[in-house]
């Protein structure tokens, strides 16, 4: 890599002109282990630019990291969720479907009815759907209204 994280991160932001962040996608997409992308507590502008980074990989390369993927959709808000959101929703349901049932039980139990929302709009996939327990089933079944939905928004 040609320029230091510091350096990254500050042409990732979206205050950076366009061609710097431009710059910094390609000089991200270099990097093999990308959990510095997933993210970064450092500055939330820079977000969008890095699920931008994230997408671009194999779903072999994103295997390690579908928790954090998964846990992007917590805010429909947050930047990013969009291009991550419809990454997750044409990957492999055997890819995901062990991350997909465990993030289902991590927003019950924490109560984040938007994220089981989001999760929910997922389930549109039937073949993922089916991939869940009884019980995931039916936590997700209290949200599919809403998560057929939001899932409009983005076919």
């Amino acid at each position: 890599m040609s320029v230091g994280i510091s350096e990254l991160f500050e042409m990732l932001d979206w205050n950076s002109d366009e061609e710097t962040q431009k710059k910094g996608i390609e000089e991200g997409s270099k990097i093999e282990y990308i959990s510095i992308f997933m993210q970064p507590i450092e500055n939330k502008g820079i977000w969008e630019n890095c699920a931008k980074i994230i997408v671009q990989k194999s779903d072999e390369n994103l295997r390690g990291y579908m928790i954090f993927l998964l846990e992007w959709l917590q805010d429909a808000n947050w930047p990013g969720f969009d291009i991550i959101y419809n990454r997750i929703k044409i990957m492999p349901v055997k890819l995901i479907s062990f991350y997909y049932a465990r993030s289902i039980r991590k927003a019950a139990g924490i109560e984040d009815e938007m994220w089981l929302v989001y999760l929910a709009s997922l389930s549109t996939n039937k073949e993922l759907y089916e991939s869940l327990s009884n019980k995931e089933k039916k936590i997700i079944d209290n949200y599919m209204r809403e998560g057929i939905e939001f899932s409009k928004n983005f076919d």
